[in-house]
């Protein structure tokens, strides 16, 4: 009984291959690629991929330059034990180019949570003041994100002070998370905790009530 041979295939590959712009036919190249690298053939006949595939050895150089001018097929090469130069087909810029496009994806998905979180924040900001922000206050509080670098947790708590003190003003808010900044607290999970920060917020001198209200 003849023997069977796998080619082990990361699954990034496949999930990514077209958003990278690679055809199925290329894929299908440089799948046969992986084949025979992994039973030992680091590079194989270009007459032999042709007829497993049935192409023309012609369009397969062709697709063959297109890969390594995208970045994504290289051909380098090594000294074999006798000193004789031996190329071989490599899909490390491949690989690569995965990598990229994993850390592109996780970057986004950071910033749709952060994005998310921050949006919370407006919406908190709303609810707790029982009415619509307007266009300067949302620009204030993108401020506190954008400029500031504040974490929306953090403004989470500068917002539960202000009603605990019964306080609906973004001044207020913008006071106490100023106070807190100036401890270096900026992170909602920085060490000193929120314990801390609260307390430290009656170091802010007193405001009155409706002096605020009415700003």
């Amino acid at each position: 009984m003849q023997r069977e041979y796998y080619t082990v295939l990361r699954n990034r590959i496949l999930e990514s291959y077209h958003r990278l712009n690679i055809s199925n036919e290329e894929m299908m190249l440089l799948i046969h690629f992986l084949t025979f690298q992994q039973a030992g053939e680091d590079f194989p006949a270009i007459s032999l991929i042709g007829r497993r595939m049935n192409v023309k050895d012609q369009q397969l150089y062709d697709m063959i330059q297109s890969l390594i001018e995208r970045g994504f097929l290289s051909i380098p090469s090594y000294k074999n034990d006798q000193g004789k130069s031996v190329e071989y087909y490599s899909l490390d810029p491949l690989y690569q180019k995965i990598t990229q496009l994993g850390e592109v994806d996780e970057s986004e998905r950071f910033k749709e949570a952060k994005a998310t979180k921050e949006g919370e924040v407006f919406d908190m900001i709303q609810v707790e003041f029982g009415r619509q922000l307007s266009p300067i206050e949302y620009q204030k509080i993108s401020d506190w994100f954008k400029k500031d670098g504040y974490d929306p947790d953090v403004v989470k708590e500068a917002l539960k002070e202000s009603v605990l003190n019964n306080v609906y003003s973004l001044n207020y808010m913008d006071r106490i998370l100023l106070n807190w900044s100036k401890r270096k607290q900026t992170q909602a999970n920085d060490s000193v905790g929120f314990s801390k920060q609260k307390a430290q917020t009656q170091d802010l001198p007193p405001v009155p009530v409706t002096k605020w209200l009415n700003k």
